[in-house]
């Protein structure tokens, strides 16, 4: 089997790996998709694994899964009024805008030049599958060794050596698309669910006269990731919800770099958004999608831009401070219907320490004892017939933050409690988020204290 199609394969699991980490591989992988320096995806057979968990694997490696984002009028954000400062003139003239998301409808008008020809550069179809290889068009050839290789681009220090996945279209090849009657035949990039474009056209939509719209940067040139959607064995781990588009924290690393890539082919400053979110992980900043986010973020000419607000008003997150042993935190998760499954996180950032104990609609409670750390507690409730996995961990390459990770399996409605109480409390602060869909909610005793 070849790398695209092990990538691509629901029979693999997907690591991220920290190159600079790697100690004893479980084993050598099918296969390994390089980000960046830093950075690679190592691919396993699932059959020859156990299955994924935190005890097992690191919580990091795990691959996060990310929601599609909602977006606001360019009225409200005031862009209209920015762009028509006549000693400013701030509409895109050689930038570049790179979209990581469902794709792009090429054809549209919003896309193209007054000519008639596309303002898009590239677009990486990652859901495409690679044509054999004396098929493929090459990007760019380095050396003889590397001359068949599909998608070859050059290595330096921002970008990765092979996309081995998906299928790439450049602008000659939209271009001779849509000079014919079906597009598609040549360039068979779809937008399926309409984000990406959406998105695409008030970041950098022309000028639409007719319907009075105009993007935030009419004169700018895109660049285009279609991401592929999750596997489901994450979903399944995760207990993600399988009639929404959900997508995989590695594919969007690598998206990113490979809009780093054309960036650097082209010379231009890079504009990157990225209209995706997700509630897992610590929130600062310590993930390695948000690891590497903040390293593109250093370069010049590089600007990130990142939807939130979503969970606005979902209650998916709370904040706490436990401070006294015996008065603890309490907190409440109403699932309102029977449910496989759902997953919650705690965070407590170094050297915070504390511990919990979850009580089911009943009234049967978790053991209580002094938190290990890299440890696992299994219990079963015997009345709502519902496993309960609890992992202590250190988390962050750095930090050694603690967090503590829930997952709940064949859950019953009700209410379920958590107790949180302080071992080593500074400020005795901490956070807990429902990953995002309609789990749960989470509420507190003090109401005040919910934040989202």
């Amino acid at each position: 089997m070849e790398c695209s199609q092990i990538i691509q394969s629901n029979d693999t699991f997907d690591f991220i790996v920290a190159n600079d980490e790697i100690e004893q591989p479980i084993r050598e992988p099918l296969c390994i998709q390089p980000i960046n320096e830093r950075y690679s995806v190592w691919y396993y057979d699932k059959t020859t694994l156990p299955p994924l968990s935190v005890e097992r694997y690191s919580y990091s490696a795990i691959p996060k899964l990310f929601y599609l984002m909602d977006s606001t009028s360019l009225e409200e954000s005031g862009i209209i009024a920015l762009q028509n400062q006549p000693a400013l003139s701030l509409k895109g003239q050689g930038i570049l805008i790179g979209i990581v998301d469902t794709g792009i409808d090429y054809t549209n008008n919003l896309f193209k030049n007054s000519d008639g020809t596309t303002r898009i550069v590239s677009i990486w179809d990652q859901t495409a599958e690679m044509p054999q290889i004396s098929e493929m068009p090459k990007i760019e050839q380095n050396t003889d060794d590397t001359s068949s290789v599909p998608n070859r681009v050059e290595i330096s220090n921002n970008t990765i050596g092979i996309f081995q996945y998906g299928v790439v279209y450049d602008r000659t090849q939209i271009n001779e698309a849509l000079q014919t009657e079906n597009p598609r035949e040549l360039v068979p990039v779809t937008d399926e669910n309409g984000h990406g474009t959406f998105l695409a056209s008030v970041a950098g939509g022309s000028a639409d006269l007719s319907n009075d719209f105009v993007g935030a940067a009419p004169l700018s040139e895109l660049v285009v990731v279609k991401l592929k959607e999750a596997k489901q064995n994450l979903r399944d781990f995760f207990y993600a919800p399988s009639n929404v588009p959900i997508y995989q924290e590695n594919d969007i690393m690598t998206g990113i770099a490979y809009l780093e890539y054309i960036a650097e082919r082209e010379d231009k400053p890079l504009v990157i958004l990225i209209g995706l979110g997700s509630n897992q992980g610590s929130g600062i900043g310590t993930s390695p999608l948000s690891s590497y986010i903040n390293t593109i973020g250093t370069y010049r000419e590089r600007a990130i831009v990142v939807a939130a607000g979503n969970e606005a008003n979902a209650r998916h997150h709370f904040f706490g401070i436990a401070k006294s042993v015996l008065t603890p935190v309490t907190v409440e998760i109403n699932v309102e219907e029977d449910s496989v499954g759902f997953c919650m996180e705690l965070w407590a950032y170094s050297p915070e320490l504390v511990r919990v104990v979850v009580q089911s609609p009943t009234g049967q409670q978790t053991q209580g004892g002094f938190p290990i750390l890299q440890d696992t507690q299994t219990t079963n409730f015997v009345f709502e017939d519902t496993t309960l996995t609890i992992d202590y961990r250190t988390a962050g390459r750095q930090s050694g933050d603690l967090l503590i990770f829930f997952r709940f399996t064949n859950v019953i409605r009700g209410i379920w409690t958590v107790y949180v109480y302080p071992e080593n409390a500074i400020t005795g602060e901490f956070h807990m988020w429902l990953q995002g869909g309609d789990q749960g909610l989470i509420q507190a005793e003090d109401k005040g204290t919910v934040q989202a």
